[in-house]
């Protein structure tokens, strides 16, 4: 009876000779038991693995019903099989709520764990290591792996004028980092003449306007345009400037016709120099006749000031002073974050399990932190060469705050990378499985390319004809 039931759900032959040069005899298994059958007495439901992580899933029940514990034991059984080949070369990114901590403590087979957390910017901070195999980590994500997309939906910044502005405002934060190139330096000294000769020719008081200047230059100045260079024409005597003219000469040496403002480069700059930025950019924009633009971006820079006074975005306002080498570069911040380390051309996995504890922040920081480290595994896995080397499986405890039918309004949302992963996520190995409450609360683009269901005790209508 049970070999037919076998041949019937396709789980004959569970263990094949696995290729180890650690243990070449020990079998690794292709299928594992997630149950007892309430049909078939005794018979032992088992998921096929290869079929299961190689295709986007979901775990559905009603609160209690055993959504966490259905997930920790999958994964639980793939690391802990005493006599078979463990899955070392397995990869799980855990967006957890605080559950499965835990769970993953104490699997041996040298399986090694990260956990990270947030809110925490020190490892110190945090609890101590379950078990030797688990390395701490306080969360932190560097402002400048921010895409310009995503600033733009952080800030809720307007298409018509807003986003724009945004943009050159991004392009004129990374572009005064770089002080060695003569063509960028070119460009650098005719954005700030002619933001500085806007406010020379404005109605302003002179006074008013040399502390405009000083200001502009205190944040962003270049060898031939600094207070050094500027400040002893624009000193004020008798409530006049000194040497007005010689000023403006200077600066008109510096226009140059048909410049084009770079693009954001993601380079390092102090988040605070954005803010800076963005009035250089206004200025900018001022300057070449459009004199009602800070009027329509005032909104934009208040909830910027807001994201820079608020504690909860410590994580992402990074001083690039005190960063580490693999805190400069996308790719290499999201292979320490997924336990990769380069080795020459190669590279070497240090961990099998990744958790980022979100249970402590809020809503609108999940959103943030989670669409943003999404899109970095995203875009690593679509790079890596040859495609599909790097399979990665990332659990979404509690759905709703990733993938909502429904986004709750809040800075970021989260819903777009992870609908784009469903549906293009596969063919770079990069598969979702989703734990949920309220299946009629999530996306139905994501749901839509799950290929399999474990579903548990579900009562809510709704729940139930949307799951049909």
């Amino acid at each position: 009876m049970d070999s037919d039931l076998d041949r019937i759900f396709e789980v004959t032959g569970e263990s094949e000779n696995a290729k180890c040069t650690d243990d070449p005899d020990a079998p690794r298994f292709k299928a594992i038991s997630i149950g007892k059958s309430v049909v078939f007495s005794d018979y032992a439901i088992t998921l096929r693995i290869d079929e299961f992580f190689g295709r986007h899933a979901t775990i559905f029940g009603n609160t209690g019903s055993g959504n966490s514990c259905t997930v920790a034991s999958i994964i639980q059984s793939l690391f802990s099989k005493p006599d078979t080949y463990a899955a070392h070369g397995a990869s799980f990114v855990l967006l957890d709520n605080g559950k499965y901590r835990q769970s993953f403590a104490k699997l041996g087979f040298n399986i090694k764990r990260s956990y990270w957390r947030l809110p925490s910017g020190d490892s110190s901070d945090i609890a101590s290591a379950e078990d030797k195999g688990e390395t701490r980590h306080g969360f932190r994500l560097p402002h400048w792996f921010v895409s310009v997309e995503e600033w733009e939906l952080l800030l809720r910044a307007s298409e018509r004028t807003q986003q724009p502005v945004l943009r050159t405002a991004l392009g004129l934060s990374t572009l005064f980092t770089d002080e060695s190139n003569v063509d960028l330096a070119q460009l650098q000294n005719h954005i700030l003449a002619s933001c500085i000769l806007y406010i020379m020719q404005s109605d302003q008081g002179s006074p008013t306007k040399t502390d405009r200047i000083l200001s502009v230059l205190a944040t962003f100045s270049t060898k031939k345009l600094s207070s050094a260079t500027i400040k002893p024409g624009i000193a004020i005597s008798f409530d006049q400037m000194k040497d007005a003219g010689g000023v403006n000469a200077l600066l008109s040496k510096h226009i140059k016709e048909a410049i084009t403002v770079p693009d954001y480069a993601n380079k390092p700059f102090p988040f605070d120099n954005l803010d800076a930025a963005l009035d250089l950019a206004l200025l900018y924009e001022e300057a070449h006749g459009n004199r009602q633009i800070r009027e329509y971006c005032s909104q934009l820079r208040i909830r910027f000031k807001w994201i820079l006074e608020c504690d909860k975005f410590s994580f992402l306002r990074i001083d690039p002073k005190i960063i580490l080498d693999y805190e400069k570069d996308a790719d290499r911040f999201i292979e320490r974050f997924l336990g990769l380390e380069r080795n020459g051309d190669w590279l070497q996995k240090t961990s099998q399990i990744t958790i980022l504890h979100l249970n402590e922040a809020g809503d609108q920081i999940v959103e943030v932190a989670s669409a943003i480290i999404a899109r970095l595994v995203f875009e690593r896995l679509r790079r890596a060469d040859p495609r599909n080397r790097l399979p990665i499986n990332i659990v979404l405890e509690e759905a709703y705050r990733y993938v909502a039918e429904r986004p709750a309004g809040y800075a970021i949302e989260a819903g777009k990378i992870f609908e784009r992963i469903a549906k293009e996520g596969r063919k770079y190995g990069m598969f979702l499985l989703i734990g949920s409450q309220s299946p009629s609360a999530l996306s139905r683009t994501v749901l839509s390319q799950c290929s399999h269901f474990v579903l548990h005790r579900i009562q809510n209508p709704d729940d139930l004809s949307h799951i049909r």
